[in-house]
């Protein structure tokens, strides 16, 4: 646990390293799976003129992160939750990240 000036600031649990083509936009929970639990949800951006979207989904239990969804190639305002959701019903079992 990182202590600065009397506060708490991190307390790293698990991470993975991960391709992406773009910069990371931003990180979202939602429950995906609707199991109660919410999902990591990190939002990439590319960098060229299209401004497109892609989005990796990550389950946490303990310490062990697990990838469960990948969804690229989305328009620039679409709802990457909502491909994310689409993704996970058309499919059963997760995948562990690499």
């Amino acid at each position: 646990m990182v202590r600065v000036r009397g506060l708490y600031y991190d307390d790293f649990i698990a991470g993975t390293v991960r391709p992406r083509d773009g910069t990371v936009e931003d990180i979202r929970f939602s429950d995906l799976d609707r199991d109660g639990s919410p999902e990591i949800i990190v939002g990439i951006r590319s960098v060229g003129t299209g401004g497109y979207l892609s989005a990796d989904a990550f389950q946490l239990h303990g310490s062990v992160l697990t990838l469960i969804e990948v969804v690229s190639g989305l328009s620039k305002d679409a709802d990457p939750i909502r491909a994310l959701e689409a993704g996970l019903t058309n499919r059963a079992e997760p995948r562990a990240a690499p």
